[in-house]
């Protein structure tokens, strides 16, 4: 009898490691805007160091010029106050989750920007 040999998954059917990496980015983001169940000091490294693993594996170079753009939409939404959201904590939680967010994205907006600064810098 011969061994059966197992069918290996195509790739949109299993999860990547990139992916399984966003999705515990999100929920340290998650986690950090609606409880405290983790420590700062250890859920914003965390989330910084996702961040920057994603930065340099998976925005691919014709992604670079709409990530930054959409870091920037980010940051000023950030500095706006939906604390005046008053119904059930809503603001209070958009804000954090909004600070969180920003540190998923703040190193990898980082590390493009000075990629591509160097790239214009080097023609």
């Amino acid at each position: 009898m011969a061994a059966k040999r197992r069918r290996k998954p195509a790739k949109g059917e299993r999860f990547e490691f990139i992916q399984v990496l966003s999705l515990i980015g999100l929920a340290l983001v998650l986690i950090g805007a609606y409880t405290r169940w983790i420590p700062d000091a250890w859920n914003i490294p965390l989330i910084a160091l996702i961040s920057v693993i994603l930065a340099f594996t998976n925005i691919k170079k014709e992604e670079f010029g709409a990530f930054l753009l959409a870091a920037v939409a980010l940051t000023i939404v950030t500095g706006l106050n939906f604390s005046e959201i008053t119904t059930l904590g809503i603001g209070d939680f958009v804000n954090k989750f909004l600070i969180y967010f920003k540190w998923l994205v703040a190193p990898a907006t980082l590390i493009l920007a000075v990629r591509e600064l160097w790239n214009i810098m080097k023609d």
